[in-house]
Formats: C-alpha cells, sequence, structure tokens
C-alpha cells in the first residue's frame, strides 16, 4: 500500500504540471491567433480600380494626368484592378465596361466592354488584371474637361466599382446656340491672320475672310444639311463676283456644333476705289433656317 500511495501521490505533480503547460499555450496561442487575424485584416485589398493611368503610346510609358490633349490626338489609358474574389481552383470572374463623354455630356466614342475569366496559377498571387482603352478626340471637338468612366463587376462576388478619369483637352470653342447665325465673321489681309479692323485695301489685294457657322439643326444621328454661298458686291448691291456654293452636308459619332469657313478675295488691279461687301447667306436645310450676315471694306 505505500507503495502504490507514493506512485500515486508523485504522479500529482506531473498532471499539474502537464495542465499548467496547456494552459500557457492556450494563453500564448489566443493572443497570436488573434494578431494573425488582425494582420489579415490590414493585407486584405478593397475591390476597387487601383491605378489609372495616362500613356504616351499605347503601351508606353505614363505621363501627367493633368495633361493637356488636342483634337485628332488619341488617348490611351490604362487601368488597374485589385482586390477582386478568387473563387475555388483560384478563379476569378470579371467584367467590365468603359464610356467617354465631352463636356457636355455627349458620348466621346463608342463604349468598350471585356472582362476575364480564368484560374490563376500559383505564381499570379499579386497579379492584377489591366484595362486598355484609347479613344480618339475629333477633330471638330470643343476645349473642355472630357470624362473617361471604367466599371468593373466582380461576378463571383456581385459588386461593382467604378472610376472616372478627367481629359484635358485644348481647343477653339464657338459659342452655340438653337438658332442658325455665324460666329466671328472677319476679314484679314494675311490667311489666318487676325482681324483688319481699317478695312482698308488697295486694288490687287488678297482678302482673306473666316467664320463659324453655329445653331444648325442636328438630327438623332448628328447628321446636318448646311448651303452656304457668299458674293462680292460693289456699294450698290451689284453681285461682283459669285463664290462656288458649298454644301456641309454629314454626320459624326461626337456632334458637330460649329462648322468652321474660309475664302480668298483676289482684287482686280483695276478696281475703282469705293465700298465692297461680302454678303453671305446661310441655309439650314434640316432646321427650315435661313441667315444672311454682311462685311464691307474700302478700296483706296
Amino acid at each position: 500500500m505505500k507503495a502504490s500511495r507514493q506512485a500515486f501521490v508523485s504522479g500529482l505533480p506531473a498532471i499539474a504540471l502537464a495542465m499548467a503547460a496547456a494552459l500557457v499555450g492556450l494563453l500564448l496561442t489566443a493572443p497570436l491567433d488573434a494578431q494573425r487575424r488582425k494582420r489579415a485584416e490590414k493585407k486584405a485589398v478593397p475591390f476597387a480600380v487601383s491605378q489609372t493611368d495616362i500613356l504616351d503610346s499605347q503601351d508606353g510609358y505614363p505621363v501627367p494626368l493633368d495633361s493637356a490633349f488636342f483634337p485628332g490626338e488619341t488617348v490611351h489609358l490604362r487601368f488597374l484592378v485589385d482586390g477582386y474574389t478568387r473563387g475555388p481552383y483560384d478563379r476569378i470572374w470579371l467584367s467590365w465596361r468603359v464610356e467617354s463623354f465631352g463636356p457636355l455630356g455627349d458620348r466621346l466614342a463608342m463604349a468598350e466592354t471585356g472582362g476575364v475569366d480564368t484560374e490563376l496559377a500559383p505564381q499570379d498571387r499579386n497579379w492584377k488584371p489591366i484595362i486598355r482603352y484609347s479613344p480618339t478626340i475629333p477633330p471638330h471637338a470643343e476645349g473642355g474637361e472630357y470624362r473617361v468612366t471604367v466599371y468593373v463587376t466582380d461576378r463571383l462576388n456581385d459588386v461593382t466599382v467604378s472610376k472616372d478619369l478627367p481629359i484635358h483637352v485644348r481647343a477653339d470653342s464657338v459659342r452655340t446656340g438653337d438658332e442658325l447665325t455665324v460666329r466671328s465673321f472677319t476679314i484679314s489681309k494675311t490667311e489666318g491672320g487676325p482681324a483688319y479692323r481699317e478695312k482698308l485695301f488697295e486694288p490687287g489685294d488678297t482678302v482673306w475672310g473666316q467664320f463659324f457657322i453655329t445653331g444648325y439643326k442636328l438630327s438623332d444621328d448628328n447628321a446636318y444639311d448646311v448651303h452656304a454661298g457668299l458674293q462680292f458686291l460693289d456699294a450698290e448691291g451689284k453681285v461682283l463676283f459669285d463664290f462656288k456654293p458649298q454644301e456641309q452636308e454629314d454626320s459624326s459619332f461626337y456632334p458637330r456644333r460649329w462648322l468652321p469657313a474660309v475664302f480668298q478675295l483676289n482684287l482686280d488691279e483695276n478696281l475703282l476705289p469705293g465700298i465692297y461687301q461680302i454678303a453671305l447667306k446661310l441655309d439650314d436645310r434640316l432646321g427650315k433656317q435661313t441667315y444672311t450676315a454682311m462685311q464691307s471694306f474700302r478700296v483706296e
């Protein structure tokens, strides 16, 4: 009995030590698990378009986001997506749509769509989908701030995010309206030169002129039909020269709200001194509107 009791009593410290060790292990493990969870939460990246770039070419280098562009240029854009859902077998399933708009809300170019549905390899842990979009600024575009918006949907999580990117365009802007009219009707002594305020010419000189037509009707598909006639008159209104009529009839995806026009008049060397006129007659055939404008100048 003594030997048995001794063994029983001496076994108590061993059990106590084992329980104490287990308890210490639990106390140590709980904070470690909490720390791991916190680190995992910190590392979790929200689903978003994480980066937007304007590139100097389709596969080129980023340029400042406030860079200015001009009509006729193509703008190369790049968007990176992060925080997407990884399903079974590391599957990802994303779709996107990119749209662009002018300063007045008109669509700049056709929207583009795309997506990715694939299974990632272990080495693709940090891979980010890239969305590319390269709209061309129309030659007749006005100046102002354009906007590109990208929408990305995580199909596995049914969540959509979006990102706006402003595009700055430098260009002439002509005041428009709802009635047919002419803006900036000027004459000058040189081609494309400034307005010649004195409007004084000599026989044999060349008279240069320019103006903008605006306020004509646009159809639902942005078509227009404008007829322009130009005449050279003397002081009594007699027609000395009739320019060939110009017909501006076309359509465009991005609305064309004004039409630029230029003309050249070579004065005869035997032209008598006096007051002369340039008469402009417009006919908006879609809008059923007409308009007449005059410019006079002196020959000495």
